[in-house]
This record gives C-alpha cells, sequence and structure tokens, in this order.
C-alpha cells in the first residue's frame, strides 16, 4: 500500500536500520556511474515463428513453458558492468538538501555500500567452473552458498516499515538499492542452484523464515510520488489517485496525526538530463501538484512547496523514477 500507517516496523523515533557488513568480504565496485548502454549480445533473440504449410499441416502446439531457473551458460557479465545500472549512492553535495535529509542520505550510503560490495566479490568469484564433485571445489560452493544466507538477511530490509523521522528521499533510495540487491541475488543465486543440480544433483541453498513482530503503529504517510512526462510540470491522468492518498493522509482526524506536524512538504525534483532549467521545472512540477491538492480540497496553508532539483536522483540519469514530485512531513 502506498500508506505507510502501521503494520510490524521500528516505532516512531528509531534510528532507520541498516543491514549489518558481512564478514570476510573483499572491495568490489559499487554504483554511482551512469549506467552503460546495453549491448547488441544482451539483447536475447525472439524465437522462430513457425513456417505456414507446417501451421497447416498440424494443429498447432502449445507454447514451451520457460525454465525458471535456466542454466549458466557462456562468459557472465562481470559485477562493474552489471552494478553500472545501479541506483546513485553518493548524497547530494552541502546545501543542495537540508542538512538532516543530507544525514540521512549518507546513512543509506553507509549501509548499501558494504552490501554492493559483498555481492560483487561474490558474483565475480561465484564457482561455476568448479564441479561439486571434485573435492577441491566443495568449499568454494559451501562458501558461496554461506555468503548468499548472509547476503538474504541483511536484504530484508525493515521488518515493519521505516521510521518517522526518516526522510522521504532516504526511503526512496532504501527501496531501490534493495530491489535492484534482491533482483541481483536472486538471479546469481538461481545460477548456482541451477549448475549444482544439472551437473552434480544436488542443491546447496538454504532459506530462512522471516519472523514479524508486534511493533508500536508509526505515523501515516504517502510512499508514493507523481510522475512526470520528460522536460514537463503536466499532470498525468493518474496523478489524482496519489493526491488523494495525499488527501486521506491529511484528514485523518486525531489521535492518529496528533503528535504530527500539520504541514506536508510538496518536493519537486527533476533529472539531469532533462532540457531546460532543472530548478524551475521542478519547482513548476511541486506548484502544479499543489494546486491539484487545493482543488481536491486542502487548505493550501497546509502544504509547503520545495523545490529539490536534481540534487536527489533515485535512479540513474534519464530514468524516470527521477522526473517526480514527492512528499514528506514537515520537521
Amino acid at each position: 500500500s502506498a500508506l505507510a500507517a502501521s503494520a510490524c516496523g521500528p516505532g516512531r523515533g528509531q534510528p532507520a536500520p541498516v543491514p549489518p557488513p558481512l564478514p570476510g568480504t573483499a572491495s568490489a565496485p559499487v554504483p554511482d556511474a551512469p549506467p552503460a548502454p546495453p549491448s547488441a549480445s544482451a539483447t536475447t533473440p525472439a524465437p522462430d515463428a513457425p513456417s505456414a504449410s507446417a501451421s497447416a499441416a498440424e494443429p498447432e502446439d502449445p507454447p514451451p513453458v520457460p525454465s525458471a531457473a535456466p542454466p549458466v551458460t557462456g562468459p557472465r557479465q562481470k559485477w562493474a558492468a552489471v552494478a553500472a545500472d545501479a541506483p546513485p549512492l553518493t548524497p547530494p553535495a552541502v546545501g543542495r538538501v537540508d542538512p538532516a535529509e543530507r544525514t540521512a542520505l549518507a546513512e543509506v550510503e553507509r549501509a548499501y555500500r558494504p552490501l554492493y560490495q559483498s555481492l560483487g566479490t561474490l558474483w565475480d568469484a561465484a564457482p561455476f567452473d568448479c564441479p561439486l564433485t571434485k573435492p577441491a571445489c566443495a568449499p568454494r560452493w559451501e562458501a558461496a552458498g554461506t555468503k548468499l544466507d548472509e547476503l538474504e538477511r541483511s536484504l530484508r530490509g525493515p521488518l515493519c516499515g521505516w521510521p518517522d523521522s526518516m526522510p522521504i528521499s532516504a526511503i526512496q533510495r532504501s527501496e531501490a538499492h534493495l530491489a535492484f540487491l534482491r533482483a541481483r541475488h536472486e538471479a546469481l543465486a538461481t545460477d548456482l542452484a541451477t549448475v549444482a543440480s544439472e551437473r552434480d544433483g544436488m542443491f546447496f541453498l538454504r532459506g530462512h523464515a522471516q519472523v514479524c513482530l508486534s511493533c508500536i503503529a508509526t505515523q501515516p504517510r504517502v510512499l508514493e510520488r507523481v510522475p512526470f512526462e520528460e522536460g514537463k510540470a503536466t499532470l498525468a491522468p493518474g496523478a489524482l489517485d496519489v493526491l488523494r492518498q495525499v488527501k486521506a493522509v491529511l484528514d485523518q482526524p486525531a489521535p492518529l496525526v496528533a503528535a504530527a506536524p500539520l504541514g506536508m512538504r510538496v518536493r519537486g525534483h527533476a533529472d539531469a538530463a532533462e532540457p531546460g532549467d532543472p530548478a524551475a521545472l521542478a519547482r513548476a512540477r511541486a506548484e502544479a501538484v499543489r494546486a491539484a491538492l487545493v482543488s481536491l480540497g486542502v487548505p493550501a496553508a497546509r502544504l509547503r512547496v520545495l523545490a529539490i532539483g536534481t540534487a536527489v536522483p533515485i535512479a540513474g540519469p534519464r530514468q524516470a523514477d527521477n522526473r517526480r514530485v514527492d512528499f514528506d512531513w514537515e520537521p
């Protein structure tokens, strides 16, 4: 749900959860470079269509069901190339956002940079070339399974939601990094399990149950954002759903928001590759969202426009996720 109102998680005022670092891991490339363009070899060719004569001669067979875990074939992409597509880690320069937000973004970097290094080390050193049946290979496979287990626990994120004190941009970046790392972790685990099963009839990975504890209800928040087309500040038709969520949060009666500030920040963002002045574009987007909220009945005095510009991207350049308006409580 876009409304983060309760469920299990850290209580109000608690620090943001930081994934634990993994022992015994070497340094590996981490993101911050612009994403590399996809190579032609990475494109999967479309399957050949059946000929007209074959279709007429016999009934068409049902399409084959793709394997959930295709075997690894050919050279694997190095982690440096994989990490080039990751969301940005570096916090904005001093003065581009308020100090509390920059501190929170620096905490996000400190939390996730070691996880990129750990997964990258494992990605490049995975024992695909070493059969499990060889005694010399068994330690490498066991070490890979153990590190995958440790990474899986570190990539679960908060059990029950983000702390109330965590700025929305830090939440967005954390979610982006978790999604990126989880997808690559799953891909590596699937490839390793497939190779172990097909070559040696073994399955070496273990799973862990995630326990959900009883937690203190947290302050309602809007985690969804309003997207925009490149270079434009016009609201798309789907924006109304997010704006209704914002109004619903602001309309919550006491005591749900009794301890929360009454004002909400409407924060405009732009992508660095967009044409024109990014600061002006970000402000125009935030103003358009504020005007739409006022038209829905939200008092204008409760909404403060902020133009963040290009200071806090949550994806690589020329990505739609950077062209957004998001929302946070006034401190």
